[in-house]
């Protein structure tokens, strides 16, 4: 009982939201057919090669509140394209009860990537629940996404 009285009445710094590495072994296909088309492993999400379309995979994505007075919240999504072929991904935002506050999508073709994207203090409240969803091509890799709050 004397240890809570003494933290009760010591100032309290406030806390700072910290990056949430996920590694994309935690994505699951959106439909059957993708499901059925990827390999998880410990790199993430591996497409195969031999399947001719794009695999799309679905990733919840674990955040924290935006610090006070941000006006924005990023996350870094990484992964490998084969020559020639590009990876397109959205971030998107909804409320607890469904409401669907808003989205942000990158395309890049580079062989290895980090692209950065970005949704806004109003689409990132406190609690709002952020998901990724990308179309991998054949034989492309993602490895994880990295929420920056």
């Amino acid at each position: 009982m004397a240890l809570a009285a003494v933290l009760a009445g010591s100032p309290v710094a406030p806390t700072h939201a910290a990056n949430i590495n996920s590694n994309a072994a935690v994505c699951h296909g959106e439909t059957p057919s993708d499901q059925s088309s990827m390999a998880l492993s410990s790199i993430g999400v591996v497409t195969f090669a031999s399947n001719p379309f794009y695999t799309w995979v679905v990733c919840a994505v674990p955040r924290s509140p935006l610090a006070a007075g941000a006006t924005s919240g990023s996350f870094y999504v990484d992964g490998n394209n084969p020559a020639g072929k590009s990876t397109i991904c959205a971030v998107y935002a909804y409320g607890w009860t469904g409401l669907f506050l808003g989205s942000s999508t990158v395309n890049t073709s580079d062989a290895s990537y980090g692209v950065l994207v970005t949704l806004t203090s109003g689409q990132l409240g406190t609690y709002t629940y952020t998901s990724l969803l990308c179309g991998i091509p054949p034989g492309g890799v993602l490895r994880g996404v990295t929420t920056v709050q």
